[in-house]
């Protein structure tokens, strides 16, 4: 044999095992899984899919082989999580630079592909807030579903269909003769007074309510569940309402007739021969520190900066320094189930083969240190 291609095929098979090992695997999938701020995840890869983007065009996962893909899973109706999410991946394009585009790209896959039509989307995330990466649905739901499983996520529909208007309450509450005491709450109206809001609370919780009308005051209630005030007057169902800033039940000087109800009204009828300091006080919304937003099921608290939920309790914001029992914190994720999102967000990272990489959860993560995230996988 040739003296040369003696020397060629020894240089071949040198280098030969080199590629195999290149062709068996990449750069992207030697990267530890603690390599990340976000959490690390075993490279999975995500079989293609096509949907609809909001030009009503088809996208493809593998349009974007060979770049890294951030994924985000939103929906337009959604009042509190996802437009943090979608405003955070803004802030990291801006931070990418000129790597947006060129190795890494950006698709939000809708949550809710009922009402997010590609016009819904265009006209909501595109033309209203100015995101113009791909943000992906289609008119079959069943499709994007699929893709949902893909990702081995699963959407609580409870949360995504329900009403997200912001919500108030209003209380009602009895200290019966007896010193025992009820709480009754009901939705804010708007144009209420006490007593509408009384007989309203009451008649919702089957509540009896017995009553009089004068002609000078107005209502003045006479029983209420049963207790009836005695014609002697040796004790009377007395008005009280919530005093905010000192945090106590105050005497009303008015009729009940004369409270104007607002979004931050609890009222309290006690007997007058009650103990008065068995009066609890009020159910308040958040306890304090926040709003209601949706109803139902899908009620739930947007708690004030520093404050959190109350565990698996989501109608009560406590402070984010309290230490509760079983509480769950947003950043659990286990990559080998399936992952509850809709009310919960969920952000992933995938490499350039389209391989799940790193998981974002909550949405109060470090835009910095997402996008050193991405750097570490352009390599």
């Amino acid at each position: 044999m040739n003296k040369n291609k003696v020397t060629v095929i020894i240089a071949i098979l040198l280098i030969l095992p080199g590629c195999l090992e290149n062709l068996n695997g990449s750069p992207a999938d030697k990267i530890s899984e603690d390599s990340f701020n976000g959490i690390g995840l075993s490279p999975v890869e995500i079989e293609d899919f096509m949907l609809i983007n909001q030009h009503n065009e088809n996208v493809s996962l593998s349009d974007y082989e060979g770049k890294v893909i951030v994924v985000a899973f939103t929906y337009t109706t959604c009042p509190d999580v996802c437009p943090i999410i979608e405003h955070n991946l803004k802030l990291v394009q801006d931070l990418l630079g000129d790597n947006y585009g060129k190795d890494v790209v950006f698709i939000s896959i809708t949550l809710d592909p009922a009402r997010d039509t590609s016009e819904k989307l265009k006209e909501h995330w595109h033309d209203g807030f100015g995101f113009e990466w791909d943000h992906l649905t289609h008119p079959d739901g069943t499709v994007v579903e699929s893709v949902w499983d893909k990702f081995n996520i699963v959407v609580d529909n409870d949360h995504v269909t329900t009403d997200h208007n912001p919500t108030s309450l209003n209380s009602v509450t009895m200290l019966y003769p007896d010193n025992s005491t009820e709480n009754l709450v009901s939705e804010f109206s708007e144009n209420q007074n006490g007593w509408n809001l009384t007989e309203t609370t009451m008649s919702t919780n089957n509540i009896s309510l017995n009553y009089s009308i004068h002609e000078q005051y107005g209502h003045s209630v006479t029983g209420i569940n049963g207790f009836d005030s005695p014609s002697d007057w040796s004790w009377w169902w007395e008005l009280l309402f919530w005093n905010h800033t000192n945090s106590s039940w105050d005497s009303s000087d008015v009729g009940v007739e004369s409270i104007n109800v607002t979004n931050t009204t609890h009222l309290a009828w006690a007997a007058s021969n009650a103990n008065k300091s068995l009066l609890p006080p009020p159910t308040i919304e958040c306890a304090g520190h926040g709003w209601i937003m949706g109803s139902g099921s899908g009620a739930h608290c947007m708690c004030d900066q520093g404050y959190k939920w109350d565990g698996d309790n989501h109608l009560t914001c406590i402070s984010k320094d309290s230490d509760t029992s079983d509480e769950t914190t947003e950043n659990e994720f286990n990559e080998s189930e399936a992952y509850l999102v809709g009310h919960s967000s969920l952000t992933l990272i995938l490499d350039q083969n389209q391989k799940k990489r790193i998981a974002w959860t909550g949405m109060d993560w470090d835009e910095a240190e997402f996008v050193a995230d991405i750097m570490v996988l352009i390599g």
